[in-house]
Formats: C-alpha cells, structure tokens, sequence
C-alpha cells in the first residue's frame, strides 16, 4: 500500500511541474507575440506614413481651415491597386 501512495505522490508533481511549465511557456510565447506586434507596428508600418499632405476643411464655416497631416500610399490586398 505504501508503494502506491508515493508513485502516486510522484506523478502528481511531475504533472503539476510539466503543467505548470507549459503555462510558462504559454506565457512567454504571448508576451513576445504582443512584442513582435507592437514592434511591427511601430517600426514598418507606420514608417509608411511619410508623406505630408495639407487638407482644406471647408466644414469649418467661412474661413476654409488648413490641416497638415501624414498619410500613405497604401496598396489593396485584393486588387493590388494603389
């Protein structure tokens, strides 16, 4: 009887270690998916915003507004038209 009790004891801690390591590993595999993400945006593709345009808001009453403001030559998935 006492031969089960401790092989039993001892799959229990190797499942708790193996089930505790793979949320670890879950964990870090998010954490570096949100970085690679984050990464992504900040460095390719909001680069693609250079070009200046000026906008003539002509919502703004009498006097037309003038807004400076970055855009994009952005490319459709779809149609591969710019």
């Amino acid at each position: 009887m006492a031969a089960t009790d401790g092989f039993g004891a001892v799959g229990s801690e190797l499942v708790s270690k193996v089930f505790s390591n793979v949320l670890i590993f879950g964990g870090a595999l998010l954490v570096i998916g949100i970085l690679v993400g984050v990464g992504y945006y900040m460095f390719m593709y909001r680069r693609k915003f250079d070009i200046i345009v000026k906008i003539v808001s002509e919502r703004s009453g009498d006097r037309n507004r003038i807004i400076f403001d970055k855009a994009a030559i952005l490319t459709d998935r779809k149609t591969k038209a710019k």
